[in-house]
C-alpha cells in the first residue's frame, strides 16, 4: 500500500498483515543512516555532526532501533547537498564499509513502525526545540531549493480581474432584433421599448451585449460593433475603452451561456438511442485499443458523445480548437491524429466541411451508422471480446477542471474506482479496468504496479481515495482538498482558453480579408519607417563631412531660396519637412526643445530683434497669412505658440512661449510674438535648414 500520508499509514498499524511503515522525508531534508554498533558507530555520529555544525546547517540524532549505536542523522543540507554526498563517499572510505553501513537516504521508518522487535524506540531528546528550529530553516532556503517543491504547487493568479475575454458557446450567426438594431445604428432615442432604466447606462448596455452574444457574435466582431456604434449608444463602453469586455461582455457571455445550457438540458432529455449504443460500444471495446494512445482516444470519444447527447443530435459541427476547451489533452495535434483513429475503430464518421479562405473551420462529426440505425441481427457487435469487466456500469466521468488537474491517467483510476464494488478494489483489478495494461488478460509488471501507486497517492493526497490495511482501495466523497484541485483545473482551462483565442486572433489576421489588409498596411508603414530612418542617418552622415564654410554657405543659400516662396509654399514646404522627420522617428517637439535650449540668450535676443523688424517690413496681408500659417503649423505639431490677446483682459500666462521666459519678457501679442521661421540672415554653424 502507498498511503497518501504519514497519519494514514500509521492508522493501519494493527489492523491488518502492515509489516512496517516507510516514510518519505520532505524534499529539503535527508537522512544518514549509520548501520554500525559500538564505538565506531559513535565517532561515525560525531564525525557527521561536526561537519554539520562547522556549516552550520540544521541535524539531529535519533536512535534508528535495534542494535546499540545505530542511528539516524537527519540534516537539512541546503547547497551543500553534493558536498554532504561527497563527505559520505569520504567517510565510507576512511572506515572502509559498504554503502550499507553509512547511507545517505531519503525514505526512513518512523520509530513507531511495527517491524521494530524492541517495541517502539524513544524520540530524542530536544526534539520539540528543534522542530521548531527546522520551521524556521525551512523558510529561509534559497531559492533554487525550494523552486522544486513550488513547482507542484497551483498557479498563483493575481485578483485584479479576468486575463482575457471568454469565448462564448457555438451559436449560429444571425441578425440583431429590429429595436436592438436600432439602438446601434440610430442611439439611445431609437430603443426607449426596452430601456428599462432610463436613469443609468449600465442596463441597457449590458443587454445590448448580452443580445450581441445570443446573435452568435464574436467578442472581436462585438467590439467593432460597439465602438462603431450611434454616438448615444454604449457611451460609458466607449469611455472604458477595451475594458469593456471585462465589465460587460464577460458577465453577458456567463449568463447567456448558462441560459443556455439549461435550455439543451431541459430540451434534450433522455440520451439518444444511438448516443446510448456508442458509448455502450465504447465502454466495451477502449481497453482493447493501442496502449499508448486509448487514454487520449477514450477522453475525445467521449466528449463527443456527452456533446451530442447535451445537443439531442448525432451530427455534430465543430472546430478542433473548440474540441480541443471540451477535452482534457494539451494540443490540437493529439485531437487531429485521435480523430482518424476513432474513424479506423467504427465509432464516428468525419466530413470535412472547412471552406479554404474562411474563418469557420468547423468539421462535421456524426456516429457510425450502425448506431443510428435500428439493431436487428447485429446486437452483438458492441461486445467485446474480452469479457466482461468486474465493475458495475461506469460512474460519470470527473468534471473537465479535475481532469485537467490530475491528468488522464489519475481520472481514469478515479472514474473505475467511484463504480467499483463497495468492499474496495485491488491495484491489479483497477489496472484491468482503467485499461493501463497492454492486453486486459496480463497480469502488471513491477513498474506498471509502481506508477498505479504514485497515481493513487495522488488521489489519497486529494482526499478522493483510501487505502487499507488489506491492500484495497476505497473512492471517497469530494473534500475541501478536492475543491482545491478543481481550483487548479480552472485555471489551466483559462490558460488553454487564453492560448485557443491567441491562435484564432491569428488564424483570423491571416484570412479575413480586412484584417489581412490592415497588416500589409502596417508591415508597409514599417517599412516605410525603417527607410526613413536609414535616409535621414545618411543625411546626417554626409552633413558631417561638409567643413564648417561650406555648411554655412548650404545654409545661407537654403534660406535665401526659402525666402523666396510665397507664404502658402513656405507652410507646405515645412510641413513636408516635419513629415519626412515624423516618418524617421523624430518628434518636432524635442527637436524645437533641443534647439531652444542649445541656443545661447544673447543669441536669442539677436534673432529676435532681426525677426521683429523683419516681420513689421512686410505687408499686412502677408504678416496674416504668415502668423496664420505659424500658428497652424506649432499646432499640428504640438510646438508652443501664443493666442491673441484681446484688448482689456489679462494676457494668457498658461501658452507663454518659452523664448518669452528666456528674455524675461511679458506675455507677447501675436503680431509681437517671436515666431522662429527660417531666418534672412546667417545662421549658427552645425544648424541644418529645417
Amino acid at each position: 500500500m502507498s498511503p497518501a500520508t504519514l497519519d494514514d499509514a500509521l492508522a493501519l498499524v494493527g489492523r491488518g498483515a502492515v509489516a512496517t511503515v516507510v516514510g518519505r522525508l520532505r524534499p529539503e531534508v535527508r537522512a544518514v543512516d549509520v548501520d554500525l554498533t559500538g564505538d565506531v558507530a559513535a565517532f561515525a555520529v560525531d564525525t557527521i555532526t561536526d561537519w554539520c555544525r562547522a556549516r552550520g546547517l540544521w541535524h539531529l540524532v535519533r536512535a534508528s532501533g535495534g542494535a546499540d549505536g545505530r542511528a539516524h542523522v537527519l540534516v537539512v543540507p541546503g547547497v551543500h547537498l553534493d558536498a554532504l554526498t561527497a563527505f559520505i563517499a569520504e567517510l565510507r572510505a576512511e572506515f572502509r564499509i559498504g554503502p550499507r553501513s553509512v547511507d545517505l537516504r531519503r525514505q526512513v521508518r518512523p520509530l513507531s513502525a511495527p517491524h521494530r522487535r524492541r517495541g517502539a524506540t524513544p524520540p530524542p531528546s530536544g526534539a520539540g526545540a528543534a522542530l521548531v528550529e527546522l520551521a524556521r530553516t525551512l523558510e529561509a532556503l534559497p531559492e533554487r531549493i525550494t523552486a522544486r517543491r513550488r513547482a507542484h504547487r497551483a498557479e498563483v493568479v493575481p485578483l485584479h480581474g479576468p486575463d482575457a475575454a471568454l469565448i462564448p458557446r457555438r451559436r449560429p450567426r444571425r441578425q440583431l432584433p429590429e429595436v436592438w438594431a436600432a439602438y446601434l445604428d440610430r442611439g439611445r432615442a431609437a430603443a426607449r421599448a426596452v430601456d428599462r432604466d432610463p436613469s443609468t447606462r449600465s442596463q441597457i448596455e449590458l443587454e445590448a451585449t448580452f443580445q450581441l452574444v445570443i446573435a452568435g457574435y464574436g467578442e472581436d466582431e462585438a467590439w467593432q460593433a460597439v465602438h462603431t456604434s450611434a454616438r448615444t449608444a454604449f457611451t460609458k463602453s466607449k469611455r472604458n475603452g477595451r475594458r469593456w469586455w471585462w465589465l460587460l461582455w464577460n458577465r453577458a457571455v456567463l449568463d447567456a451561456d448558462t441560459w443556455l445550457a439549461e435550455r439543451r438540458a431541459q430540451n434534450a432529455g433522455d440520451p439518444l438511442p444511438a448516443t446510448l449504443r456508442a458509448r455502450a460500444h465504447l465502454e466495451s471495446a477502449w481497453r482493447s485499443w493501442p496502449a499508448t494512445t486509448r487514454q487520449t482516444d477514450y477522453e475525445i470519444a467521449a466528449v463527443l458523445i456527452e456533446r451530442m447527447e447535451a445537443l439531442g443530435d448525432t451530427e455534430l459541427r465543430i472546430p478542433q480548437r473548440e474540441l480541443l476547451l471540451l477535452c482534457a489533452v494539451g494540443s490540437r495535434t493529439t485531437i487531429r491524429a485521435s480523430l482518424p483513429r476513432l474513424v479506423d475503430a467504427g465509432l464516428i464518421t468525419v466530413e470535412a466541411t472547412y471552406a479554404p479562405g474562411t474563418t469557420d473551420t468547423s468539421d462535421t462529426i456524426r456516429l457510425a451508422e450502425r448506431f443510428i440505425t435500428e439493431p436487428h441481427d447485429t446486437e452483438g457487435a458492441a461486445v467485446s471480446a474480452t469479457g466482461p469487466h468486474r465493475f458495475q456500469p461506469p460512474q460519470p466521468r470527473p468534471p473537465l477542471p479535475q481532469r485537467l488537474s490530475l491528468g488522464l491517467t489519475a481520472a481514469q483510476l478515479l472514474q473505475r474506482l467511484q463504480a467499483g464494488p463497495p468492499s474496495g478494489t485491488t491495484t491489479t483489478d483497477l489496472l484491468r479496468a482503467a485499461g493501463l495494461l497492454t492486453a486486459p488478460d496480463d497480469e502488471p509488471t513491477a513498474g506498471q504496479l509502481r506508477a498505479a501507486r504514485a497515481h493513487l497517492r495522488v488521489l489519497a493526497g486529494h482526499g478522493l481515495a483510501r487505502g487499507d490495511e488489506h491492500g484495497l482501495w476505497h473512492a471517497l466523497p469530494p473534500s475541501g482538498q478536492a475543491e482545491e484541485l478543481v481550483q487548479v483545473g480552472s485555471l489551466l482551462t483559462a490558460r488553454k482558453a487564453r492560448a485557443v483565442a491567441q491562435e484564432r486572433r491569428e488564424f483570423r489576421d491571416t484570412v479575413d480579408v480586412d484584417r489581412r489588409r490592415e497588416r500589409w498596411r502596417r508591415q508597409r508603414d514599417a517599412a516605410r519607417q525603417r527607410a526613413a530612418k536609414a535616409r535621414r542617418a545618411r543625411q546626417h552622415q554626409w552633413w558631417s563631412t561638409l567643413d564648417p564654410d561650406e555648411q554655412r554657405q548650404r545654409q545661407q543659400a537654403a534660406a535665401a531660396a526659402f525666402l523666396r516662396l510665397s507664404p502658402a509654399e513656405r507652410a507646405a514646404r515645412k510641413h513636408a519637412l516635419a513629415s519626412d522627420r515624423s516618418r524617421a522617428g523624430e518628434h518636432e517637439r524635442t527637436r524645437y526643445d533641443q534647439w531652444l535650449n542649445d541656443t545661447a540668450p544673447e543669441e536669442l535676443e539677436r534673432r529676435s530683434q532681426e525677426r521683429a523688424l523683419w516681420f513689421a517690413g512686410l505687408p499686412a496681408h502677408e504678416r496674416a497669412q504668415l502668423v496664420m500659417d505659424w500658428n497652424l503649423h506649432r499646432s499640428s505639431w504640438n510646438l508652443p505658440h501664443a493666442l491673441r490677446v484681446i484688448e482689456g483682459t489679462p494676457p494668457p500666462q498658461t501658452r507663454r512661449l518659452p523664448e518669452d521666459e528666456l528674455l524675461r519678457r511679458p506675455a507677447t501679442t501675436v503680431e509681437q510674438q517671436v515666431l522662429f521661421d527660417e531666418p534672412p540672415t546667417r545662421r549658427r554653424p552645425g544648424h541644418a535648414v529645417a
